[in-house]
């Protein structure tokens, strides 16, 4: 992975950190009934929330380096989805997320793009340890967290059943 100019580049992938003019992007991805199944507790986000959500990312991301960040294909530089690192309340750990557009589910491009983040996380911003919480239907992100050396932490009820969650340190991080 290349970091150049807050820009992350994978071998199939690039991500920045996310703009304003990203709205209607991420609002078309964040309104997606697929992407919904499991994201955002399956609440229809409104234009207004994803505008509000992109100002929010952009300046943590200017403040600290926490963010959301658009997943591209770098020939075609469309927005195929998110990955990013953000502090939601209660849990005060920086979580990790991501989500990508149905057509891309199913190549590791998800493993790919949270890799990155990961490794972004623990070596340019120095945290010590990084989350994730996973819908326990949701097999494809369990598998993700997984190949990532995520370790399960413990469980909490969620609106789609047990809730999962993850941690890895940045001492038990392989990249």
């Amino acid at each position: 992975m290349d970091i150049d100019a807050a820009t992350l580049k994978t071998d199939r992938l690039r991500l920045r950190p996310l703009a304003e003019a990203d709205v209607d992007a991420m609002h078309a991805l964040w309104t997606d009934p697929d992407v919904l199944r499991y994201l955002l507790d399956g609440e229809v986000m409104s234009l207004q929330w994803t505008t509000e959500t992109v100002h929010e990312s952009v300046s943590t991301f200017a403040e600290n380096g926490l963010g959301l960040w658009a997943v591209e294909r770098p020939e075609f530089g469309d927005i195929i989805g998110f990955c990013g690192l953000r502090v939601d309340p209660p849990k005060p750990e920086p979580g990790l997320l991501y989500g990508l557009l149905p057509g891309f589910w199913g190549r590791g491009l998800a493993t790919e793009a949270a890799r990155a983040m990961l490794s972004y996380g623990f070596s340019e911003l120095g945290l010590a340890r990084i989350i994730a919480g996973v819908d326990s239907p949701n097999a494809g992100s369990v598998n993700v967290l997984g190949k990532l050396g995520m370790q399960l932490e413990g469980t909490e009820p969620g609106p789609f059943g047990e809730t999962y969650w993850y941690g890895l340190s940045s001492d038990a991080y392989t990249g």
